[in-house]
């Protein structure tokens, strides 16, 4: 019961009962979409959760993977091994002077060697950049290689993908 009372409290995916105390979290028993994992990050990011100063300093401690005086990556690792096949997932987020990006990759592992992948590609991702920085209103930011406006909105693009997001929230493009 203590950790469906946290997964609720913190609005962390679904967990399917009933489910093994010891395991939920690798036999497929919770479950999360990508954009639930990116809004998990951003009310961690805020510190918006039901923890407390000394948690969230301790989780950013154990998260953190990189430290250089242009950025810091802090990062997780998981690994949903007993489905077939098998989801890796990467979440973390990346600090900079331009901002902050909030990253999830999920990957099919179709045996234990695919799991380096995961931060590979990941980290190529995130080293990417891109020619703006977009601002939101939330405090997060994200890369882009064009941003055309439109009438109450823009179309933000990276790497191939076009994003249409509302002007409301959008903060500054740099």
């Amino acid at each position: 019961a203590k950790y469906q009372r946290y997964l609720a409290a913190t609005g962390y995916g679904e967990l399917s009962a009933p489910f093994d105390e010891t395991a939920f979290w690798l036999d497929g028993s919770l479950r999360i979409s990508a954009a639930g994992q990116i809004e998990f990050l951003r009310k961690l990011h805020r510190r918006s959760l039901p923890f407390g100063t000394a948690a969230y300093e301790t989780l950013r401690r154990i998260m953190l993977v990189e430290q250089t005086p242009q950025h810091g990556l802090w990062a997780k690792t998981g690994w949903a091994a007993r489905g077939d096949p098998g989801i890796g997932w990467y979440v973390g987020y990346v600090e900079t002077a331009r901002g902050t990006w909030l990253f999830v990759l999920n990957l099919e592992i179709h045996n234990p060697g695919d799991l380096p992948l995961r931060q590979k590609i990941a980290r190529a991702d995130a080293g990417a950049g891109g020619e703006y920085t977009v601002h939101f209103t939330d405090g997060t930011s994200s890369p882009a290689d064009k941003v055309i406006p439109g009438d109450d909105h823009y179309y933000i693009q990276y790497q191939g993908v076009t994003k249409r997001v509302r002007k409301e929230h959008v903060k500054e493009i740099s």
